[in-house]
């Protein structure tokens, strides 16, 4: 989906934002970039759809560069969320979410339609909704209506600047919720930046932690637990291993169901985290668990081996000495 090849970003000033980048973000992925501030994730975004253009290196889409594109037209096409939210206040409801489909050309009736469409994916009755403005609806409310505007004409991609950093954790994560199950239903690619590592882990498919404008280390929450790329990977995720093993799932760790397996085990469901089906192992005395899907077929096995490795936090590392990497 987006391709990053030795992207590097410098100012007029020398100082280098972004450093010999290589990235690449598949299609349907959830991403996060993290990091101390100043690390260059924002620039790295902004990248993305020209609100900043690479000093070197090519930056793809669909295997398009985007230097050859349109930057009004290119930024059209790619949903786009900050903190700020930026409604227009003389606007509706309706209104703010068809902006970018009504510049596109949609009729009316079309952009109408999907706006009602959108504001039901998320809770917000049309009918109370649609003509309200955005000085009616609590902060919460109006960052919903920011997302649903990113997605309103149909973009495969969404680009997110912290949407939710301002927001009280309650709303936070109510707001968190409702944007992963959104991503899984309509499929889409984003490519989220956050301060918060609480945050990366809860919505990511693979997190990307910078530092002075280079990539440490991009992989799942448990490839940075157990293999850090170097110190720094390994003493940032030290205070996030709790809410690591809280979000990894047994679908990660379980093994293929051999012949050898004809025990009457407990089972748990694909989608459990390791730390639950520690606990049921516990209570149940027992060294193995089936792992069942949503029809009740067994898929796989786990051990409490297995899961007790995703405990020993930080043993292992694939480059203890080294810096940056390249990645994809």
């Amino acid at each position: 989906m987006i391709r990053f090849e030795n992207v590097c970003k410098t100012y007029a000033n020398g100082g280098n934002a972004v450093i010999d980048i290589n990235l690449h973000i598949k299609q349907g992925e959830f991403i996060c970039l993290i990091g101390p501030s100043g690390c260059g994730k924002t620039s790295t975004l902004k990248m993305i759809n020209r609100l900043q253009d690479p000093t070197s290196g090519q930056i793809f889409i669909n295997n398009k560069n985007i230097m050859e594109q349109d930057p009004v037209m290119l930024r059209r096409g790619i949903g786009y969320v900050v903190q700020q939210i930026g409604l227009f206040p003389h606007m509706t409801i309706a209104e703010n979410i068809g902006v970018v489909p009504k510049l596109l050309g949609w009729p009316p009736e079309r952009w109408k339609e999907r706006a009602e469409e959108l504001l039901t994916l998320v809770g917000l009755d049309p009918k109370n909704f649609s003509k309200r403005y955005p000085m009616e609806l609590s902060g919460g409310q109006q960052q919903r209506v920011g997302v649903l505007r990113a997605l309103a004409a149909q973009q495969e991609l969404v680009l997110m600047d912290e949407p939710f950093g301002a927001l009280d954790p309650i709303t936070r994560e109510s707001l968190q919720d409702e944007l992963k199950r959104l991503q899984k239903q309509l499929n889409k690619t984003i490519v989220f930046v956050t301060h918060d590592m609480d945050e990366a882990v809860k919505l990511a498919d693979r997190i990307v932690l910078m530092k002075e404008g280079r990539i440490l280390q991009l992989g799942t929450p448990y490839e940075f637990v157990h293999h850090p790329a170097n110190e720094f990977v390994k003493e940032f995720m030290r205070s996030f291993k709790n809410k690591i093993l809280d979000a990894t799932l047994v679908d990660a760790c379980m093994e293929p169901l051999g012949e050898e397996i004809h025990l009457p085990l407990p089972v748990v469901s694909l989608g459990t985290s390791i730390e639950k089906a520690l606990q049921i192992m516990f209570f149940k005395r027992v060294d193995k668990l089936y792992v069942i899907n949503e029809e009740q077929v067994k898929v796989g096995y786990l051990t409490r081996d297995k899961l007790s490795e995703y405990f020993n936090f930080g043993e292992q590392s694939n480059n203890s000495s080294g810096g940056e990497m390249n990645v994809s």
